[in-house]
């Protein structure tokens, strides 16, 4: 079943109380995969990160269709080319995520615009170990 995440993202935002952010991130984190913008195309290409509120964030989607029109609007700023959709397994991402922590990457921004999310790296990878026990 797919999720409307932005539908979550607004019950996150509008709750009395932790529901509707459980409901987010329960859905987040059972995907089979998230979508990543890589920093160019080939082999070595690398996930972007970008800032929010001063640290570094991975930057990543829940679907490919967001992904896609992510690195369309990036390549038409003109200061970077469109890189290439990712695909990471949930559990690679994960793996990833602890990678990143230790090189000093502080969360994960997802869905980049309106319907955004955020979560430190400590607290993601604390939740999935939850969802997926």
């Amino acid at each position: 079943m797919e999720q409307d995440f932005d539908a979550l993202v607004e019950a996150s935002r509008a709750g009395q109380n932790k529901m509707g952010e459980q409901a987010l991130w329960r859905a987040a984190l059972t995907l089979d995969r998230w979508f990543l913008i890589g920093n160019a195309e080939g082999e070595q290409t690398e996930p972007i990160c970008g800032m929010v509120d001063g640290h570094a964030h991975l930057i990543a989607f829940t679907d490919e269709d967001r992904a896609n029109d992510f690195a369309k609007r990036r390549a038409a700023s003109g200061e970077h080319s469109a890189g290439s959709v990712l695909h990471m397994d949930v559990a690679d991402a994960i793996e990833y995520l602890r990678q990143l922590d230790e090189a000093g990457v502080a969360g994960v921004l997802f869905n980049s615009g309106a319907y955004s999310f955020s979560q430190s790296m400590v607290r993601i990878v604390d939740m999935h170990g939850r969802c997926a026990g």
